[in-house]
């Protein structure tokens, strides 16, 4: 490159889609897992939700048929189509059809950590089901 005194020995390079990662329904995933997927997607459209809603919701994303599986090196990403106002409604559909409840108490939700090696490297259980017409959990 021109004008660095040291070659560059890496390069990190990232789309533009990814740069707007959950911006325009849009959201890119490393892996599948319900409960990563549902924590990301909470956190980037900016949703009020609960971990306990993640079968109800993600089994209605699934069922949309929301969730393409992308080509990867190493891991085996997503594209999850959804937009907030979709989430909304159907966070709303489930609380008044009782398949979804508010937490007990009012307090801070306590969400689970994940880390990276566990995204990039997910359970063998979960590789390879998108699309294989197994349930995922």
């Amino acid at each position: 490159m021109p004008d660095r005194k040291h070659p560059v020995r890496h390069l990190v390079a990232v789309s533009e889609q990814l740069y707007t990662n959950g911006g325009v329904g849009r959201t890119i995933l490393l892996g599948y897992q319900r409960d990563q997927a549902w924590a990301t997607l909470v956190s980037f459209l900016g949703l009020p939700a609960d971990p306990s809603w993640a079968e109800y919701v993600l089994g209605v994303v699934e069922a949309e048929e929301r969730i393409k599986p992308l080509d990867g090196i190493g891991c085996q990403p997503v594209l999850i189509s959804v937009t907030t106002e979709e989430m909304l409604e159907w966070i709303g559909d489930g609380l008044r059809a009782r398949a979804l409840s508010f937490p007990d108490r009012n307090g801070p939700i306590v969400w689970p950590r994940f880390t990276l090696s566990a995204s990039l490297f997910p359970a063998p259980s979960a590789a390879g089901l998108i699309g294989s017409g197994l349930p995922i959990s």
